[in-house]
């Protein structure tokens, strides 16, 4: 399985031994991105490939090229595009990791340099475009938090840090719609934090997602959609254990009924949910294992020949929208 972004992330399993995640958690699997947040309520969003930000209006059918850098995000308001810098040695023996801010109309980038630590890493805007929420390697306590800076990179303050996490950290931060806090998890349990630092609802993960058969790492994307009363996580296979077939999907809690399903079609490869309000759909992107399976006993790799699809809230009315080959048309990408 291909996870999203350049860098490896140490997946660990829910209910079986944990071991340090030397990484935060900027991936989740297909190269796809965590869009901040992957709740829209216009027919518009955005996804990365091969670092290449993209931008999709399911109401024009329109793809188009914004933005190539790792690790990148755009503000709702589509003003500004924050990203991650990775700057190290050819060995990694002098490594760090720092957020850019680039204005999309000057096209001028503004390094976040006053940001505290060596590795600071997959920037959110909140709804208002004012803040960002990103994670922090604190190199003290060697866990990872979610912090907190205005877009000039003011203001920086740790939100998670008070909240002990035995299990290396917290991940996958995700901005409430209304922008009171945020969503992520440390494995066990998925935490929704207010601003200032306080847990205002948590989830045992055993519960919003079946762990027995799909493992929750620090790669797997989360948010939180309270007007549907509903939280949408990623869930897959361990593919550091050789789980063939690989299988990631996309599942569905509903916060009133306490109860969870599967949202992506059994025997796809599902990952990258967004939904659009505008159009009362989810889109993620998918492929079919036997596909994969079939690909690769044949040394090839269907992994890159993913096809977006969509589908309503009750995983019914499957869509294709568009191929990967579509991306090759606004961006240079591989083959």
């Amino acid at each position: 399985m291909k996870l999203f972004l350049l860098i490896s992330i140490v997946t660990i399993a829910v209910g079986c031994s944990k071991t340090t995640a030397n990484k935060p958690a900027t991936q989740t699997s297909g190269n796809s991105i965590h869009s901040n947040p992957p709740i829209k309520q216009s027919g518009v969003f955005y996804f990365s490939e091969e670092d290449n930000l993209f931008r999709y209006d399911t109401d024009r059918d329109s793809l188009s090229f914004v933005f190539k850098g790792y690790d990148a995000s755009v503000s709702p308001d589509e003003q500004l595009v924050a990203c991650t810098q990775e700057n190290s040695t050819p060995d990694k023996s002098d490594w760090t990791r720092v957020i850019a801010i680039t204005d999309l109309t000057t096209k001028k980038t503004t390094v976040l340099s006053s940001l505290p630590g060596i590795h600071n890493v997959q920037p959110q805007f909140s709804p208002d475009s004012k803040t960002i929420i990103f994670d922090h390697y604190d190199s003290t306590s060697k866990d990872w938090n979610i912090c907190s800076c205005s877009v000039n990179g003011s203001d920086f303050r740790f939100i998670t840090k008070g909240h002990n996490s035995t299990i290396y950290g917290y991940y996958m931060q995700s901005w409430l719609a209304d922008g009171s806090g945020f969503i992520c998890h440390n494995l066990d349990t998925a935490f929704e934090f207010t601003t200032d630092g306080k847990v205002a609802l948590s989830y045992a993960m055993k519960d919003i997602a079946p762990v027995d058969e799909y493992d929750v790492s620090s790669g797997s994307g989360i948010f939180s959609d309270h007007a549907h009363h509903r939280i949408v996580i990623e869930a897959g296979s361990d593919e550091e254990e050789g789980v063939i077939p690989e299988h990631y999907a996309v599942f569905i809690y509903d916060t009133q009924t306490k109860q969870t399903r599967m949202l992506t079609p059994k025997g796809m490869h599902s990952w990258d949910p967004h939904w659009v309000e505008s159009k009362q759909r989810f889109f993620f992107r998918g492929y079919q294992t036997t596909e994969m399976m079939e690909a690769e006993q044949m040394g090839g790799d269907i992994r890159i020949n993913w096809t977006m699809y969509s589908v309503k809230a009750d995983g019914n009315d499957l869509k294709e929208e568009f191929t990967r080959n579509k991306l090759k048309k606004v961006a240079l990408i591989s083959q």
